[in-house]
């Protein structure tokens, strides 16, 4: 019985994640322009305007997509008025390979062939940033503590790179 009561919450679980493509999140392209995103994404917001207020300045290159509903849903960064990096902080949301946030870093090197593998600009001794770049140009950072991963960020390089927001 217990067997079968974990078995349905796995297949529970992972019937109600979503995944990524190697381009995309829910119809929202890497590479799509903000005005599309943003029409696509019915229950996301921008922090546009937050920051604008913030620096006191209309000239803001660099941004985000919120979403309003679901905490667990991915952020989608805006650099230039394009989509160019998705944030994924929860399981709910799975690669293409299935590997999602709680996965090892052993899920992640049998997913992925050839993954750089660096120490943790924050975390020097326990945790790591395994690269992945894909075959269409786009790539994925993983941040692990302990092994286990703990955020993702997909998209173009540099924007996968930046480690504070937009920075």
């Amino acid at each position: 019985m217990r067997k079968f009561l974990i078995t349905i919450f796995l297949i529970s679980h992972f019937s109600h994640a979503m995944s990524l493509s190697d381009d995309s999140f829910r119809g929202v392209n890497i590479g799509m322009p903000f005005a599309e995103a943003i029409h696509t994404l019915k229950d996301y917001e921008s922090d546009k305007i937050a920051y604008q207020l913030e620096f006191e300045t209309e000239d803001i290159d660099c941004y985000h997509l919120y979403p309003t509903q679901n905490a667990d849903l991915p952020i989608f960064m805006i650099l230039s008025e394009v989509v160019v990096r998705i944030e994924v902080r929860s399981n709910l949301v799975l690669t293409q390979r299935g590997v999602t946030v709680e996965s090892s870093k052993k899920d992640i090197l049998s997913a992925y062939k050839n993954p750089k593998i660096r120490v943790h600009p924050y975390d020097f001794e326990r945790g790591e940033y395994i690269e992945v770049s894909l075959s269409n140009g786009n790539g994925i950072i993983f941040e692990t503590l302990d092994d286990i991963v703990t955020s993702f960020r997909f998209g173009t390089d540099p924007a996968i790179k930046y480690i504070e927001a937009c920075v």
